[in-house]
């Protein structure tokens, strides 16, 4: 909870109504995530995802000089995970 209220809530809850339904009938959980920054949540997260409690989806991963690639392949809108630009 980020302190947005009730009503940007129960918004976010209808918008992932499909993918929710979807991931039930796979046998999958899913749960959306909103954050403000935070170096302690930050390092939270890499340490599950270091001990293999969190599994980020990753659909592709370009060098930074293909950035112009990397954000038409985004707004294809058909990626299945994120999208990373690497230095």
């Amino acid at each position: 909870d980020i302190g947005l209220g009730p009503l940007w809530v129960a918004g976010a809850w209808a918008i992932s109504a499909r993918i929710r339904h979807q991931a039930r009938r796979r046998g999958v959980s899913y749960r959306s995530m909103v954050m403000r920054e935070s170096g302690a949540d930050l390092e939270l997260l890499s340490g599950l995802v270091d001990n293999g409690q969190l599994k980020p989806v990753i659909d592709k991963v370009f060098p930074f000089q293909q950035i112009g690639d990397a954000l038409a392949y985004v707004e294809q809108g058909r990626t299945k995970g994120k999208v990373i630009a690497r230095l």
